[in-house]
């Protein structure tokens, strides 16, 4: 072992004040604006089991579900803490990644943490990283910690110190060498499997469906949410050989009688597993907790929340929390829980009037579940779409999804990050498509505010009457980093053509 470089804390309380504390993490590497190469090359976590050893290893005192999967992982992650918390429970999510600022990733109760929770915690732990950067320079055999080691990091310290009861934990990038994976999870949920960042995690489902698994634990409970054959046997069949407890969506439990109405989606929710803990003399198999309603568009939104249900139910079990799933008390909290959820950037509606939704679909299972939300919400009003993705996404099979959805799509290109596709590849890309397959006008304006200038012209004018250039509904989608960079410019420009009475 290589000898501690010495570090006095004047030195580093120097070295760690020159910037602000954000600012020093986001001078790591950072693998969300700049995307792997290999997963097993570049990703390891001996530097983060290292950082956290040195932190006193605060993930060890804490309650986790931990949530894999190809899309989803961030509204379950939500519904496990709002129900949850309705139980009484003090929660913490953390997510990423972000929209508009840092802080975003970290939640306390539903509430996102103040800047200044954030930098007490970054302070301990870039204070540790100075001291392991001194060593690697000094011969230390590890890789230096990326921006997600040093936030994730923090998280587990955050949610240490203001004593949080259970964290809901999203994974970052697959599974198995994600920095999160460092935990041991009450639960491990994966929430889907679909084709997205196949250079690293691996061209086929199973593949893809193996990395996600390697957040499963030995002895521990396993929920999927997959829906694929193959895929709920692989899952399976990893948690047996891993001796953890497994549950499939649809099958111990799951949901029914799925409806949408006016941007909230209802179902009932039936677990085998719920007479267990019943208290009262009469004990039913297929106990259903009715009429639960989430404020949120898609019918996808029913799976994830029964998910965040079962989860948290089997957290309940094992903590012995005297809570009786089959209380009324008890599923009336589930029932305001979920009701209380609302999604930053999942098929938000921002205006309505004009419609202006924002939706983070960034691939092709994502793009599919909003364009089956929009058909059912707005199946009759002329679209259009303000759309950029990154160039790690496959961008042919989003097209063709895309294609003939909306009447117009407005390309551009986020600047915020390197990884933009180039909007011209993207229409030179849908060009090539058979032109009786081409059902939809394009349009490529360099940048967000270009693209929103050139789209908000377009909105409609009673003035003028009905016009065919007019559109009664905006998407802007494609990335959370398109969402995140224009979501700012465009609610204020929306507010400014209210107050002077146009659209």
């Amino acid at each position: 072992m290589h000898p501690k470089a010495s570090v006095s804390d004047d030195v580093l309380h120097r070295q760690l004040t020159t910037t602000t504390l954000i600012e020093k993490v986001f001078g790591r590497i950072n693998y969300e604006r700049r995307s792997p190469i290999q997963l097993d090359n570049e990703f390891k976590l001996e530097t983060i089991q290292t950082l956290l050893d040195r932190l006193g290893n605060p993930h060890h005192d804490l309650d986790i579900i931990h949530i894999a999967g190809t899309k989803g992982k961030g509204s379950t992650a939500q519904f496990v803490s709002a129900i949850a918390h309705q139980l009484g429970f003090k929660t913490g999510v953390y997510s990423s990644p972000h929209f508009e600022r840092y802080t975003e990733r970290f939640q306390i109760d539903g509430a996102e943490v103040s800047l200044l929770q954030i930098e007490n915690v970054l302070a301990e732990v870039l204070k540790q990283v100075e001291i392991l950067d001194h060593e690697i320079e000094s011969g230390m055999s590890l890789r230096p910690a990326t921006f997600f080691d040093i936030s994730t990091a923090a998280a587990f310290l955050l949610f240490k110190e203001h004593g949080v009861d259970l964290v809901a934990l999203e994974v970052g990038l697959g599974g198995r060498l994600d920095s999160t994976n460092i935990c041991v999870p009450i639960a491990s949920i994966i929430t889907s499997i679909s084709f997205d960042h196949t250079k690293q995690l691996g061209e086929t489902l199973l593949e893809i469906g193996t990395e996600k698994a390697g957040i499963i634990k030995p002895g521990k409970v396993a929920i999927s949410g997959c829906t694929q054959p193959e895929i709920i046997e692989l899952m399976r069949s990893i948690a047996e050989s891993k001796n953890a407890t497994y549950f499939q969506l649809s099958e111990s439990f799951g949901i029914e009688n799925v409806t949408t109405n006016h941007g909230q989606v209802t179902f009932d929710y039936r677990d085998h597993d719920f007479d267990s803990t019943a208290t009262h003399s009469e004990q039913n198999a297929n106990i259903v907790i009715r009429q639960i309603t989430l404020n949120v568009r898609g019918e996808h939104q029913a799976s994830n929340a029964a998910l965040a249900i079962k989860s948290v139910f089997e957290f309940c079990k094992r903590q012995s929390s005297g809570i009786d799933f089959t209380d009324a008390s008890s599923t009336e909290a589930i029932r305001n829980g979920l009701n209380t959820v609302s999604l930053k950037g999942r098929l938000e509606v921002i205006s309505e009037n004009p419609t202006v939704i924002v939706d983070m679909a960034h691939n092709e299972i994502s793009i599919s579940a909003m364009v089956d939300a929009i058909d059912k919400n707005w199946p009759n009003e002329k679209r259009q779409a303000i759309f950029s993705c990154s160039t790690d996404k496959d961008h042919v099979a989003i097209l063709n999804r895309l294609n003939g959805v909306f009447d117009q799509i407005v390309f551009t290109e986020f600047q915020s990050n390197s990884r933009a596709q180039s909007g011209e590849r993207l229409i030179a890309t849908y060009e090539k498509m058979t032109p009786q397959l081409r059902k939809t006008k394009l349009v490529y304006q360099e940048t967000p505010e270009l693209a929103w200038k050139f789209a908000s012209k377009n909105f409609p004018s009673s003035e003028l009457g009905p016009n065919d250039q007019e559109f009664e509904l905006t998407c802007i989608c494609g990335s959370i980093f398109l969402v995140g960079e224009m979501l700012n410019f465009v609610v204020e420009d929306l507010n400014e053509r209210k107050k002077i009475g146009r659209r």
